[in-house]
């Protein structure tokens, strides 16, 4: 799962540093559902001083519009950037040269409408996104650590 995740990262985003996380199947209303989660920082092609770019992804098809209204936007931007030594203005995604994807899998993903571009934000989904993101947070704040010691 989470290898085929950073691969294809890998393939669109050139960076200096990939992570991912999968959580363990959950469940909303009866509906088990899985959450995937990667990001990429740093490279030549992104640039610092503009918001992070956020990829959403239902049972790997891409969610294009209405991002302000989904459940994964909710988590990104609610986050505790500064626990990463991420910048982030408040209600939005970081300042960071970093892309963050999130993958929603499930035969019941709750789409808000019937367009099917934004997930309806169940707590138990919103929840199992944000720690999907921590551990990606994570994996990154000891990469920056690292290359802050190197230097």
């Amino acid at each position: 799962g989470e290898e085929r995740l950073v691969k294809s990262l890998e393939q669109v985003v050139p960076a200096d540093f990939y992570a991912s996380a999968t959580r363990p199947p959950s469940v909303y209303r009866g509906n088990p559902f899985l959450i995937e989660a990667a990001l990429a920082y740093g490279g030549t092609e992104m640039k610092g001083d503009n918001s992070a770019r956020l990829l959403r992804f239902a049972n790997r098809v891409p969610l294009l519009y209405q991002q302000g209204g989904c459940a994964i936007t909710q988590s990104v931007t609610s986050m505790n950037r500064r626990n990463y030594d991420l910048q982030q203005p408040r209600n939005a995604l970081p300042i960071a040269p970093l892309t963050i994807v999130v993958n929603m899998a499930s035969a019941w993903v709750p789409f808000t409408r019937e367009s099917k571009e934004a997930i309806a934000g169940y707590a138990e989904i919103e929840k199992e996104i944000s720690l999907a993101l921590q551990e990606c947070g994570r994996k990154l704040k000891m990469h920056l650590s690292r290359t802050k010691r190197a230097k």
